[in-house]
């Protein structure tokens, strides 16, 4: 598996990520409680419920 930084506080291990995926990641990655990143694994997928 390869990892990406997409940003600071935004790793992906993901091969495929849609669009709205990597957006919704880069929202959650922003809020100011989490700490100290956001990892997304190989399935990611976009979730309604969250962001």
């Amino acid at each position: 598996m390869t990892r990406e930084h997409l940003s600071e506080r935004l790793v992906s291990w993901a091969s495929i990520l849609e669009p709205t995926t990597r957006e919704q990641a880069l929202r959650t990655s922003r809020m100011p409680f989490v700490f100290p990143h956001v990892a997304l694994m190989p399935d990611a997928h976009l979730d309604v419920i969250w962001t």
